[in-house]
């Protein structure tokens, strides 16, 4: 659209997926939305992995998180989604038939993953939305304890905590020693019927773009 490519257009909704480095996004975003389009910003992430010596469980808070710090400057706005799609994903190991001496020898073995099943989708419009991702201590808290509840790291909590004060979800109360101390902006926001687990089994059976579209 004008001097952006998009990964699909339907009607009046723009569908982007971004694997990683979401930030990078945040121009073509913007002037999207400025166009009157509607953006629905797709971030898959690995929640199962199995492989042939078992099943790996993946907590990516961490990746999540750090994705949206990225967007923190026009999330939320109005036209814009984000869609969390938590994936089960199959790695595989297969003999490489011809080989290339500037990739993998013949004979030597290469490592695929693939996804295989949607568990779970999030979607995030407003900022009262991004507690489907966590839980907030009922009083006021510091990063640290926000991590400690949540089982994050400490890098983790303090980049929910600025992502959740850029969406206007909590504000800064003072400081407690070196730590900023924060509480809900609204009553309502820490609302138990707000959050949703993030890995709940699905309906929505194995990958098919036509579940983000």
């Amino acid at each position: 659209m004008g001097k952006f490519r998009v990964d699909v257009k339907k009607g009046n909704e723009i569908i982007e997926v971004q694997l990683a480095g979401a930030y990078r996004l945040k121009p073509k975003v913007s002037a999207l939305l400025s166009m009157g389009y509607k953006v629905k910003l797709v971030i898959p992430v690995q929640a199962i992995l199995d492989t042939p010596s078992g099943t790996i469980h993946r907590n990516q808070a961490s990746r999540i998180f750090r994705e949206l710090a990225g967007l923190a400057e026009i999330f939320p706005s109005q036209g814009l989604e984000v869609l969390i799609l938590y994936l089960r994903e199959k790695r595989t190991w297969s003999k490489v038939k011809r080989g290339h001496k500037y990739f993998v020898p013949a004979g030597k073995f290469k490592r695929d993953t693939v996804p295989v099943e949607i568990i779970n989708t999030i979607s995030l419009k407003r900022g009262e939305d991004l507690l489907k991702l966590l839980k907030l201590p009922s009083e006021q808290f510091t990063s640290y304890q926000l991590a400690k509840i949540n089982s994050f790291s400490r890098t983790t909590g303090s980049r929910a905590c600025y992502v959740l004060r850029r969406a206007g979800v909590i504000k800064i109360m003072g400081k407690r020693r070196r730590a900023y101390v924060y509480a809900v902006a609204s009553p309502q926001a820490n609302s138990d019927k707000s959050r949703s687990p993030i890995f709940r089994r699905s309906s929505l059976g194995t990958l098919n773009l036509m579940i983000i579209c």
